[in-house]
């Protein structure tokens, strides 16, 4: 696995500092370079908004460019043994963030879940949906949870839909975790809802062992092509589990806070009920509520 650019967008809050530690543990394993991105939220002409104060909200804007500009400077310095490059840009911090993953910029993008300004608009609500469905590269959103403990990936959770075809989470977990010296768990959350409580407990647990059985078929099927396409890339132990609850959602974030895991990686879609959890409200509960890392990709 390859991680040659990291794409790393900053408005000084400390989430955005949080994703910077995410950034450097990565770089630091695969040499990445690291593109820091500040955007001032500059869309309107300054006269359509306040002619009589067009000059002072100007400087204001020239003032914070050029302290993010100093700032990048001093993490350059702090951090001699990764590679920099710095952009301080005016407009909507989405858009330059897909355009930055669709013109091949970036291999990955690095980004608190919160923050002020526009990256906290960013990261909640409509403009997180178009960053996570419209970048062609990963998103690793971060949470400052208390501390500043060094960042060391050794369990990435994958929650799968054995329904569904997408493997990109699962695959790209492999690699990762091959080359992070990390194990995979792939997860499938047996969902409980008004309907099972009329079947009787056997039943529940015939089912939930048909599932069980579908989604180890499934994790072989593609822990095995993906050796067979990367020749020679380092092998990652991967483990399967059926969970239940009410809400998948909840299950997962909980499940992963429980057993100690530094990561989880979902899909942007999925089928059936698994849908719910991607594309709905279910999909920010994992993403706002996990504790660790949630990296967010593609089918």
């Amino acid at each position: 696995m390859n991680i040659n650019k990291i794409l790393w967008p900053t408005d000084g809050s400390k989430e955005s500092g949080e994703s910077l530690r995410l950034a450097l543990y990565i770089a630091r394993i695969f040499g990445s370079e690291i593109i820091c991105l500040h955007v001032s939220g500059i869309q309107i002409p300054l006269t359509d908004l306040q002619p009589n104060y067009e000059g002072v909200i100007m400087d204001i804007v020239k003032d914070t460019e050029e302290r993010f500009g100093k700032e990048f400077k001093r993490i350059e310095t702090e951090n001699p043994g990764v590679r920099f490059s710095t952009e301080v840009v005016r407009g909507s911090v989405v858009d330059w963030i897909i355009e930055k993953a669709k013109t091949g910029t970036a291999d990955l993008i690095v980004m608190g879940k919160k923050g002020h300004g526009l990256i906290g608009s960013a990261l909640l609500g409509s403009n997180t949906l178009k960053v996570l469905r419209n970048s062609p590269v990963p998103v690793l959103s971060v949470k400052t949870v208390g501390g500043e403990a060094e960042y060391d990936i050794k369990k990435i959770l994958v929650p799968l839909d054995i329904s569904d075809t997408a493997d990109s989470a699962l695959s790209y977990a492999l690699g990762l975790a091959g080359s992070l010296g990390a194990s995979v768990t792939a997860v499938y959350v047996f969902w409980i809802d008004a309907n099972v409580y009329e079947l009787s407990p056997d039943l529940v647990d015939e089912l939930s062992g048909h599932s069980a059985k579908e989604l180890r078929q499934r994790v072989d099927g593609v822990r095995d092509r993906y050796y067979k396409e990367n020749k020679g890339a380092p092998e990652a132990g991967i483990e399967t589990h059926v969970l239940t609850g009410v809400s998948p959602a909840l299950t997962i974030t909980d499940y992963a806070d429980e057993n100690g895991f530094d990561l989880i990686a979902i899909t942007t879609h999925g089928r059936r009920g698994f849908e719910r959890i991607i594309l709905g409200s279910e999909s920010e509960k994992i993403i706002r509520e996990a504790r660790c890392p949630v990296l967010v990709l593609k089918p």
